[in-house]
């Protein structure tokens, strides 16, 4: 049976289906995350409709089969696309969803005409001090310890306190509490987001930009204050922009959540790439 995500959609829900913008959020996130987002940017641009996906384990998704990795990500968002009639010319991913844009226009976007990589590096990498001086890794770890249902908030969010997460991720947490009988469960599947994790460290998605795709630009947007870039990724990055094969957009004064930290800027930035596609 062909597991579809969960999704929402923004703007001209009339679109013609090559005016979709798919957008793809973090591990641990879900489409919601996006829709404030979404919602001012559409305004600037009525011909366009954004498909928010809830990628599997995350959000209301639930219930896909293995293997859980990048790949089975990409063609969940390839199944919902077709069920709704849809042709994403435009992918934006943000972190963990940076890859997933990455692998879904690797094996299926022959429509796309720009892929956003927002604060993505592209490199494999062992799993280190990704957030906040913390381990995304452990976060998950201490998700998983706390034993569901739990009577209040608190009592789910105090062992993340504890292990010096700061406020901000705590507050982030609560998104993903959901009432149910005996109080609160997370929202999420984490033996599912576990695997995801691992094969986005595993993944090496260097090859997704260098690939033959003469009619896809490759957008780069990175945080200045972000803590996911060290000079090799950077410097190798910048490599391939003075070849022409990817663009670089800097956010000096956005974090690694630039759609939070900074959302104006960023709107700034994709605006008028979609309305040169309008031109087109």
């Amino acid at each position: 049976m062909t597991f579809l995500p969960a999704y929402d959609r923004v703007g001209n829900l009339s679109a013609d289906p090559s005016r979709t913008v798919l957008v793809v959020h973090g591990i641990l996130g879900s489409g919601k995350n996006w829709r404030s987002f979404t919602r001012a940017i559409a305004e600037m641009n009525p011909a366009w409709g954004f498909l928010l996906v809830d990628l599997r384990g995350h959000g209301d998704s639930h219930g896909a089969s293995g293997p859980h990795n990048l790949s089975s990500c990409a063609q969940d968002i390839q199944n919902l696309c077709t069920s709704l009639n849809l042709r994403p010319s435009v992918a934006w991913g943000h972190s963990f969803g940076g890859k997933v844009v990455l692998r879904y226009a690797e094996n299926h976007g022959s429509d796309l005409r720009q892929v956003w990589v927002l604060d993505t590096p592209f490199d494999a990498t062992p799993e280190g001090i990704d957030i906040h001086g913390q381990s995304v890794g452990l976060l998950i770890k201490i998700l998983g310890s706390v034993p569901m249902p739990c009577l209040e908030r608190e009592d789910a969010l105090n062992p993340i306190r504890k292990a010096g997460f700061p406020e901000m991720i705590c507050q982030w947490m609560t998104t993903n509490l959901m009432r149910c009988d005996g109080g609160f469960r997370w929202r999420f599947d984490l033996d599912v987001i576990g695997s995801l994790y691992v094969d986005y460290h595993v993944s090496d998605m260097w090859s997704a930009v260098l690939g033959d795709k003469p009619n896809t630009g490759f957008h780069l947007v990175y945080g200045g204050k972000s803590d996911r870039w060290n000079a090799e990724n950077m410097g190798r990055a910048r490599a391939l922009e003075a070849r022409g094969t990817l663009d670089i957009h800097p956010m000096h004064e956005a974090g690694h959540w630039v759609h939070v930290d900074d959302p104006e800027g960023l709107r700034r930035i994709l605006n008028p790439w979609l309305k040169r596609l309008d031109a087109q």
